[in-house]
């Protein structure tokens, strides 16, 4: 969010039609837990910042009033409620700048009913009487500048395959990838998968979970240590239960091999040195 005094440094501390510019404090950014309607906020011919008068719009929502026939569960717009950030302003001219990643993913999840987020200064500071209401002010969604509020999305579509590397006592990935025609493509269902050694001997003693990472790419996460290996290097990883368009394909079968850790000669180096000056 794109603070509105943020290019213009006169507002910063300074009095504005009966109020201060707040400096040094904290907002607190917190999920809604509960439906309510967007409401009218103040009327500004009347009210609000052209007389100065710190009234409520009396038409949900309002301070007390999620809609019209619901309050809020929190009297007072959710005061006491619960941050997921919050963030420190010395000036009162910085943007909002907060990370929701958490909170994204629990609704994508479908952990959390979206009700929207809200701001408001932590209790502490809502509890101190100063002489002149404080306030600190950000472009709505109602902008018509290039300040509007927006969430940026980033996110990692990198496939670490460890076909070719895969290690001992660490997790690593083993990806399918169903081309038929040479076009990925989406099966009717997730496979299934075992691996093997090269005794023929399978290796996974309960169901490997398979998840899909895109567009006919199916992976797989797996651990094996020395203790199961049975000194064998090959491995082969069987992906059935394959289906497409109705129709059942056969079995594929893929390999991998285990690649040992060596020590550098710089680390033996490093010990020798370290041993020679414990003495």
């Amino acid at each position: 969010l794109t603070n509105t005094g943020f290019f213009d440094w006169d507002l910063a501390g300074n009095d504005f039609i009966g109020k201060n510019r707040s400096s040094s404090f904290d907002l607190g950014l917190f999920p809604i837990t509960q439906y309510w309607d967007k409401g009218v906020g103040y009327d500004e011919q009347v009210n609000g910042l052209v007389h100065g008068l710190s009234v409520f719009s009396e038409q949900p929502s309002n301070w007390y009033s999620a809609t019209t026939i619901n309050d809020w569960d929190i009297v007072g717009a959710h005061s006491g409620s619960t941050f997921i950030a919050t963030q420190h302003f010395e000036l009162g001219n910085e943007n909002i700048e907060i990370d929701i990643t958490d909170y994204v993913n629990d609704i994508l999840s479908g952990n959390t009913t979206n009700y929207g987020l809200g701001l408001r200064f932590p209790d502490e500071y809502e509890e101190l009487t100063t002489f002149k209401p404080q306030y600190v002010g950000f472009f709505t969604n109602t902008s018509d500048t290039a300040y509007e509020p927006y969430l940026q999305t980033t996110y990692s579509d990198i496939i670490t395959d460890n076909r070719l590397n895969f290690q001992l006592n660490k997790t690593n990935k083993l990806y399918f990838y169903s081309y038929i025609g040479g076009e990925l493509v989406d099966l009717d269902n997730i496979p299934s998968v075992v691996i093997y050694d090269d005794n023929n001997l399978q290796i996974n003693t309960s169901p490997i979970v398979v998840k899909q990472f895109g567009k006919g790419i199916y992976y797989i996460e797996t651990n094996l240590s020395n203790n199961v290996t049975n000194n064998c290097t090959i491995f082969y990883d069987t992906w059935s239960n394959l289906n497409y368009l109705g129709n059942s394909l056969p079995d594929v079968e893929l390999d991998f091999s285990i690649k040992h850790h060596k020590i550098s000669s710089v680390y033996q180096l490093m010990v020798m040195t370290l041993k020679y000056q414990s003495h």
